[in-house]
């Protein structure tokens, strides 16, 4: 197989990439569980977006990809005259690409692909011009070339509606227009894979976008294990920068070099140890607090296709939370809740529960402590549209939170080396107590806590159910945890 839709792709970003893609795809990272649960969730949409397009026929091969068969498949479909043909393939001078949905409308062929996003990026007309190009050398010109995106505007309810969660947005004028360019890019990519000489380009901005290349790590190898460049926080451009002139670890930073505060900080932690620690600030903090503290922190879900009635598409669902309590006299107990992912399959909306649950575990009066509190404040926000009879519950706890992170997002109240230019809890906690880790844990970030309970929504979850339940508490209890430990390490600094 000569060049796919996704090698093209690559290649636009970076022939390099392309070529190693054709060449030397051991050379790859492996993909992570964060990637594998953006793909799994791609072909979900893709396979709800054929019931936007039902009665049609699959052509491509079950099991093992036979592309031969593939193509051949498409050819009869398409000479019987297939109303709609998922995953049609086209083969044009080693030139290959496989089409979400193919639709006829008499004797024209409308083109379909499928993105789960909400807008129409330029990487995707990309992609469909490229399939426009090469159905068209083979004779199938496409009469009209669409995208299927996701509706933002739906609002799910109990059941889903395919009809209402996508919506079609019309490329072909700017498909036809780029095609030119498509067909010059195809025969420099084709030389360039004859000639056999991998393309020399250093890494840059275009490692990470638009998509973040799986060859990062062999192209970056010549950078140092420890406070390499690209680890300054801030301004990628002045690290692009840095690199370009040679500067490969945060240590070589010439020391005339014009620096963003923040990344100041940073550097001077890293080259002479310097820490920042301002007691005022953070004793006015806990001064200003009311007890009991409640320690608390959300789990949610946010996929493309709304999990449960009152969500649309990319809108959070809070499917757990823990919360610890301390009171003036060092009493800590725990509180903590996780939905039944069985009740959501069946579009349950379960923060109804999750509200009479917090009804019982809030004490009327105290602080809420949570770090990045904006996240945890705009969640109650949401449920206060989806329940609007708890709004004054809602409005009570919104009104009483605190963030934990403003002693740390500046960077100049409290800062040590070993935070590494974030304020990011995963970064602030060891470096405040190195004991703290998340390592004994089965389920050890929130993404992964996220993408394994999405899964179980979905029905497509695999393992042992009751033993994932008890790590998703582990976990979250772990993150309250770790904002309690915070805390007695600031009282400790005055």
């Amino acid at each position: 197989m000569g060049i796919s839709k996704s090698k093209f792709i690559a290649g636009l970003n970076c022939e390099k990439r392309l070529f190693l893609e054709v060449n030397h795809p051991e050379l790859k990272t492996p993909i992570s569980p964060d990637q594998e649960s953006k793909f799994n969730l791609g072909h979900r949409v893709g396979a709800l977006a054929q019931q936007r397009f039902p009665g049609g026929v699959n052509a491509e091969p079950q099991g093992e990809r036979d592309f031969k068969q593939w193509i051949n498949s498409t050819q009869l479909f398409l000479d019987e005259k297939c109303p709609v043909i998922y995953e049609a393939a086209f083969s044009f001078e080693g030139s290959f690409c496989a089409l979400d949905i193919l639709v006829r409308e008499e004797d024209d062929i409308v083109a379909i692909e499928v993105k789960s996003s909400k807008e129409a990026k330029e990487i995707y007309v990309l992609d469909a011009a490229y399939q426009y190009y090469v159905m068209s050398q083979l004779g199938f010109q496409p009469k009209s070339f669409y995208l299927l995106l996701i509706d933002v505007t739906y609002v799910r309810e109990r059941a889903l509606d395919v009809n209402k969660l996508f919506q079609k947005v019309d490329i072909t004028d700017r498909v036809v227009h780029l095609q030119d360019s498509i067909k010059k890019n195809v025969l420099q990519f084709t030389a360039m894979l004859a000639a056999g000489i991998e393309p020399q380009r250093e890494i840059g901005p275009h490692c990470s976008s638009p998509y973040s290349c799986s060859f990062y790590a062999h192209c970056s190898a010549h950078l140092p294990k420890i406070n390499p460049i690209t680890s300054l926080r801030g301004s990628t451009e002045k690290v692009w920068d840095l690199h370009k002139k040679g500067v490969y670890s945060i240590e070589a930073i010439p020391s005339d070099y014009p620096l963003q505060a923040k990344q100041l900080v940073q550097v001077n932690g890293v080259k002479f140890g310097d820490s920042i620690l301002r007691i005022e600030p953070i004793k006015k903090f806990i001064n200003d607090v009311k007890y009991p503290l409640h320690f608390f922190d959300f789990e949610t879900v946010w996929p493309a296709i709304p999990v449960a009635e009152g969500i649309s598409p990319f809108g959070h669902l809070a499917f757990q939370y823990s919360m610890h309590i301390i009171h003036s006299d060092e009493l800590n107990s725990h509180k903590e809740y996780l939905a039944n992912p069985d009740e959501i399959f069946q579009g349950v909306n379960t923060e109804f529960e999750l509200i009479q649950q917090m009804k019982s575990d809030f004490y009327s009066e105290g602080s809420i402590v949570a770090y990045n509190a904006t996240f945890e404040k705009n969640r109650l926000k949401d449920m206060k549209k989806r329940f609007p009879s708890e709004a004054d519950f809602l409005d009570n706890l919104i009104s009483r939170f605190v963030d934990l992170m403003e002693l740390f997002r500046p960077q100049n109240i409290y800062y040590l080396p070993a935070m590494k230019g974030s304020y990011s809890i995963k970064n602030v906690l060891p470096a405040i107590a190195p004991e703290f880790s998340y390592s004994d844990l089965v389920i050890g970030n929130g993404g992964e806590a996220s993408s394994i309970f999405e899964s179980r929504c979905a029905g497509s979850f695999e393992g042992n159910w009751e033993e994932t339940r008890t790590a998703l508490l582990k976990y979250c209890e772990r993150d309250t945890y770790g904002m309690v430990v915070i805390w007695n390490h600031l009282n400790e600094c005055l």
